[in-house]
């Protein structure tokens, strides 16, 4: 499939968008861009659709498999960065679940 550089623009500004989400500014200012910003992961469902529309199952399938594979990795490796900051830190390690599982 030929590349779309409309939607790598798109993808892009949604990536920018998710930045936000995650530290974006506590006034009211901030909470209405935080509000806009709430489409950022919708595109990138809607953009990944878009493209698995006209595959074939098998490379469905593998599409979801690297997918899965990348989310496994990035999760132990955001992990890994985890426990080594409360290691030096001295805080302890249980503190890492509870920022992983928390959600802001």
């Amino acid at each position: 499939m030929d590349r779309k550089n409309s939607l790598d623009i798109l993808k892009c500004i949604a990536s920018f968008m998710v930045v936000y989400l995650h530290y974006g500014f506590n006034n009211i200012i901030g909470n209405y861009i935080n509000m806009i910003c709430q489409i950022a992961v919708p595109i990138f469902f809607i953009i990944s659709g878009y493209f698995l529309y006209n595959k074939n199952k098998s490379s469905i399938v593998n599409s979801i498999k690297g997918l899965l594979s990348l989310l496994i990795f990035s999760d132990l490796f955001y992990m890994i960065v985890e426990i080594s900051k409360n290691l030096l830190l001295n805080e302890p390690i249980s503190n890492t679940f509870k920022e992983m599982s928390s959600v802001r």
